[in-house]
């Protein structure tokens, strides 16, 4: 049995209209013998008989024709399924590797946000401790420049002070002057 394709006409019309076409050939053939005359109906019964022939060869050719032109049909559903299986299997290939691909690309945006997130929160701790650093030399600058001044009135207390050791001990403070004031 032939599966017939929604998009296309079938052979079947065709082949109904040329059967019926036959039939009423054969059945006029048939009816119209009683009314021939009988001088013309040995002539008449041959040329009939030629005709059922012939009427019978255009049959059979036509049968092979349309036997022909169903195989050529049925051939050419398959390719078409066989094609429109092919074109689903691809869109379905090509649809699972998009969303393949939009997966990976949201985890590497993921990974990437993390990354930039992790080497912000670095530079951010590597922010605060520069800071720190700077801040603790700050400190030790400005204590080191005050207690360079407390070398100085030092100094003025020693030379105003008992004279034991003197130039030792002044040169000892002004030696931890320099040491302050250089930062070493």
């Amino acid at each position: 049995m032939m599966m017939e394709s929604p998009t296309r006409p079938t052979a079947n019309i065709p082949r109904t209209r040329s059967t019926i076409v036959f039939s009423a050939m054969l059945t006029l053939a048939v009816l119209a013998l009683p009314f021939c005359p009988k001088a013309q109906e040995s002539d008449a019964g041959l040329r009939l008989q030629s005709d059922i022939q012939k009427a019978k060869a255009e049959m059979v050719q036509a049968k092979k024709d349309i036997a022909r032109a169903d195989a050529e049909i049925a051939k050419t559903d398959s390719l078409f399924r066989e094609e429109a299986s092919r074109a689903a299997q691809s869109e379905e290939r090509m649809a699972k590797d998009r969303e393949r691909r939009e997966k990976e690309n949201q985890e590497l945006l993921n990974r990437l946000h993390d990354t930039q997130s992790k080497v912000n929160a670095e530079r951010s701790v590597q922010s605060r401790h520069a800071n720190t650093v700077d801040e603790i030399k700050s400190r030790q600058k400005s204590l080191s420049l005050t207690l360079a001044g407390f070398c100085d009135s030092l100094v003025l207390r020693i030379e105003s002070g008992l004279p034991w050791e003197r130039e030792s001990r002044m040169d000892r403070v002004k030696s931890l002057k320099k040491d302050l004031e250089t930062g070493g």
